[in-house]
């Protein structure tokens, strides 16, 4: 961005109000967020060219738009506006305002007019961690604008359960309903709060302005019916499998090979596919399956499962080229084994 200010005079952040700002929150995926940040302003201020405006946090890939679309330009402070200051002026000015600030441009033939509203738009990208059987957070202030709207639009490959939280200052959590269930109207200390679903899109509106208060919204992610029942499938076959070739192993082991082999082979083959169906289609990090409180990536159960049959099968394998009746001398043992605890 260039280091120059198309004007020297910039509006201080004290002589804004913000009165809208509105989030917009589009997954690319379940880590992956385009965020879209609408900011409508009131001037107090002297009519300008310039804004300096604190966005809190580094925002990577950030690209501010002006509300014609016009794409603005934005800078840290001038060079030329630095040097006026002392070293202690400079600090002064970082503890009031923070290190996550920046001088926006805007046209000179459309400036800021004072006492006029001014609408902007700021769109970055980041992410959030994804673990299966623990949630997503999204975190949205509430100390920025008078209403703060926020939506978040579901992606298409999940079912997303969303529970809005809001967190006061003194760390209190309030509860605002879970995917639009007991949602409606809300009042907490003076902020009122609406939370509504539709088919695409997740909201919460405050509409109160409290600093240091924040939503939470945590999300969790399942896989939609019909492709549970494919994974899950996998998973009870691969179980059924494994335990029956045991089984087989335990029993007749001199004609197990050609069975066992063809049968891991096709289980073996089911598994592979679906995990990298699963790796394909980014799934495998964000869900899993649920075992007596151990919640497991899908990809780590299908793994454990290829690797026990792939042992069956080099087991049966060995047990064929054992010489003479070795494998009629391994069923006996096994039987003798069995009437022998049994007895015991």
């Amino acid at each position: 961005m260039s280091d120059e200010i198309q004007n020297e005079e910039y509006i201080d952040p004290n002589n804004i109000c913000i009165t809208r700002f509105r989030n917009y929150f589009e997954f690319e995926t379940p880590q992956r967020i385009n965020k879209t940040e609408e900011v409508t302003i009131f001037n107090c201020d002297i009519e300008a060219n310039s804004l300096l405006f604190l966005v809190n946090e580094f925002k990577p890939h950030l690209r501010i738009f002006d509300s014609n679309g016009e794409e603005l330009q934005f800078h840290g402070l001038p060079q030329k506006i630095r040097g006026e200051l002392s070293a202690e002026e400079l600090c002064i000015l970082d503890e009031k305002y923070g290190p996550y600030k920046v001088v926006i441009d805007f046209p000179q033939h459309k400036p800021i007019g004072n006492n006029c509203f001014r609408t902007f738009t700021l769109k970055s990208q980041t992410e959030i961690p994804v673990s299966p059987g623990n949630a997503s957070v999204l975190e949205i202030p509430l100390g920025n604008a008078e209403h703060t709207y926020s939506y978040v639009k579901k992606l298409e490959q999940y079912e997303m359960r969303i529970i809005a939280v809001v967190q006061t200052d003194d760390v209190q959590l309030y509860n605002l309903g879970i995917n639009g269930k007991d949602g409606g109207s809300y009042d907490i200390s003076g902020v009122k709060f609406e939370v509504s679903e539709t088919e695409t899109y997740y909201s919460v509106i405050a509409r109160g302005k409290k600093e240091d208060w924040k939503v939470l919204l945590l999300i969790e992610y399942t896989l939609h019916q019909e492709n549970r029942m494919w994974f899950n499938a996998g998973i009870w076959l691969a179980g059924i499998t494994f335990f029956g070739n045991v089984l087989l192993l335990c029993r007749c082991p001199e004609q197990c090979l050609t069975i066992l082999t063809t049968v891991n082979g096709i289980i073996i083959t089911y598994l592979l596919i679906t995990k990298g169906w699963l790796f394909e289609s980014n799934l495998d990090k964000t869900v899993g399956l649920n075992i007596l409180g151990w919640y497991l990536q899908y990809t780590r159960v299908y793994m454990i499962f290829i690797i026990l049959l792939f042992l069956e099968v080099l087991i049966a394998i060995l047990i064929g080229f054992l010489p003479g009746d070795l494998p009629r001398s391994f069923h006996i043992l096994i039987e003798y084994n069995y009437i022998l605890d049994t007895f015991i």
